[in-house]
């Protein structure tokens, strides 16, 4: 029932979006196709955004299928750019990243940082967002998930809804998820 009106207040998010991860060795690139970019707004212009491809009535933290497949990426900003006052090199850094990537109730983490520059402010109902060359590395993972990115870079160009009920749910898939994988660090 939750998850029918969680559907019912989405809109569809077939936008001109772009989001790839490529491997570090450039032999593999993972293009997403979102069916929902959502975020909510934090305090003193940070913000969460989380993008997924998996539908509607799969997201449920408390029975995720266990042939569940399919990828949501959750980006924190913890730090609102500005120009003049925010440095934008390649170690500047505004936000964080976890990247979920689930294959047959597998599931893998990887984790990373980057620099992202939205498009409107925080709090706004829809800000764009860009996110070039984040770095990415596979952080634990699930018994028998094969990874086959290992370190890799992010992009993302990506327009999101200001939609708090769904990145809750999102939120609470993604610590689902996290504990599914396990907790020893990757070597």
């Amino acid at each position: 029932m939750v998850l029918c009106c969680i559907a019912a207040l989405l809109p569809s998010c077939t936008t001109s979006s772009r989001s790839q991860i490529i491997s570090a060795d450039g032999t593999s690139t993972l293009t997403i196709k979102p069916q929902y970019a959502v975020y909510m707004a934090g305090d003193s212009g940070t913000a969460d955004f989380y993008i997924t491809d998996i539908p509607a009535e799969h997201l449920d933290s408390e029975s995720l299928p266990s042939t569940l497949s399919g990828t949501i990426t959750h980006v924190q900003l913890f730090l609102e750019p500005r120009i003049g006052k925010t440095p934008r090199n390649s170690n500047a850094s505004t936000c964080t990243i976890e990247f979920y990537i689930v294959a047959n109730g597998l599931v893998g983490l990887y984790g990373g940082g980057g620099y992202m520059q939205p498009d409107g402010r925080i709090g706004d109902q829809n800000i764009t967002a860009s996110i070039r060359k984040a770095s990415l590395a596979p952080l634990r993972h699930s018994p028998g998930f094969m990874d086959v990115l290992g370190p890799s870079h992010f992009n993302l160009t990506e327009t999101f809804d200001r939609n708090t009920l769904m990145a809750l749910t999102l939120r609470d898939v993604c610590n689902t998820l996290s504990q599914r994988a396990n907790q020893s660090t990757r070597n």
